[in-house]
């Protein structure tokens, strides 16, 4: 029996292979193989790992998104990152920020990392939430544009329509209604 001592390095990454050399098992007249460990990196429930970066999405509500916000960030290696939306910025649904440096440090080099991506989701108000003082509030605040100004509601090919909601699923999985016919 003999025991190993497997070093991880730091920036080792999912599939890296540690070779021992010369020691599996030995038999006569055989050359004796060697042991490779290779690594299997477990997910994390905040980070994903593509490299020497790191992805994380982070959830703000539609007031952090128009007027900014500061959150902390928990890193992988205990410590608290203060990140601050760029000021006088709009973050928009599905926006990407990044933070050079922050992200996996460099196997062989410690000291230089990766970048760390900040995917932003925007909650915004669930329809109960938003009272008429509200509405009334936003209106003034954030007046909503008017396409149909000057559009005579009357006209012979004007009409009205209404909406329902959907998935883009819907849209992309859209077969055509046109069936030709097998001429015989």
């Amino acid at each position: 029996k003999k025991t190993i001592v497997v070093h991880i390095e730091p920036g080792m990454e999912d599939g890296d292979k540690i070779p021992f050399i010369g020691c599996a098992d030995e038999s006569p007249g055989a050359d004796t193989g060697d042991v490779i460990i290779i690594l299997k990196l477990k997910p994390h429930n905040h980070f994903l790992r593509k490299h020497d970066d790191l992805l994380i999405e982070k959830k703000i509500t539609l007031s952090e998104a128009l007027l900014g916000t500061k959150f902390v960030v928990d890193h992988l290696d205990g410590r608290k990152l203060i990140v601050s939306t760029p000021e006088n910025q709009v973050i928009v649904p599905d926006s990407v920020k990044v933070i050079e440096r922050e992200g996996m440090p460099q196997r062989g080099n410690q000291f230089e990392k990766g970048r760390l991506f900040i995917k932003f989701n925007i909650i915004f108000p669930k329809p109960e939430e938003i009272t008429e003082t509200l509405k009334q509030q936003l209106k003034n605040c954030l007046p909503p544009p008017d396409e149909t100004k000057g559009i005579d509601m009357n006209a012979e090919n004007v009409y009205s329509v209404g909406m329902k909601d959907s998935d883009i699923k819907q849209f992309q999985n859209a077969q055509s209604s046109y069936h030709s016919r097998r001429e015989e």
